[in-house]
């Protein structure tokens, strides 16, 4: 089971002020109280899911050219499973863990 803070889009700006990527960005732990896979997606708390399920909501969420950034709540510790990486990156997505 992945506890999942929250999964939105940022942005990334490049040096000319211009948008350079938009990254489907993955918060991996818990941050405030347990909710449904709705409401997280909402902001509010972090749910509970099995890999296969998150996995799902990625592909569902991002196409191909979407980069896609793991995350961790770094006040909880932690990293991002690498059994998730590993299936973005052998489903073809531009993949990265992100220490913020």
């Amino acid at each position: 089971m992945i506890e999942v803070a929250s999964i939105g889009y940022g942005c990334q700006w490049g040096k000319d002020g211009h948008v350079r990527s938009w990254p489907l960005r993955v918060t991996i732990g818990p941050k405030g109280q347990e909710t449904t896979v709705d409401e997280m997606l909402e902001g509010h708390g972090y749910t509970v899911m099995h890999q296969d399920q998150l996995l799902d909501l990625i592909v569902d969420m991002a196409t191909m050219r979407t980069p896609i950034e793991l995350c961790s709540a770094v006040e909880l510790g932690g990293d991002p499973p690498v059994e998730l990486f590993w299936d973005l990156l052998r489903l073809g997505f531009d993949v990265s863990i992100v220490q913020k």
